[in-house]
């Protein structure tokens, strides 16, 4: 924990109350395996608060390009 790998872009889901899709161009030099993630949210008045903290899988040639190994 600690390590920032990148720093994503939110957008809102149009339609779907409280829902964001997070993106990232380019995954090819994110470490393999477990990643941890949070956001923080910055509301209109200014306040900033974290997200809860969730994990991801990174796996090779499922959520990054390239030959397993």
């Amino acid at each position: 924990l600690g390590t920032l790998v990148a720093t994503l872009v939110a957008e809102v889901v149009v339609g779907a109350v409280g829902l964001v899709q997070l993106r990232c161009s380019d995954t090819s030099q994110w470490p393999l395996g477990q990643l941890w993630c949070d956001c923080d949210v910055s509301w209109p008045n200014g306040v900033t608060t974290p997200t809860e903290v969730w994990m991801i899988t990174l796996r090779q040639g499922v959520t990054r390009t390239g030959a397993p190994g």
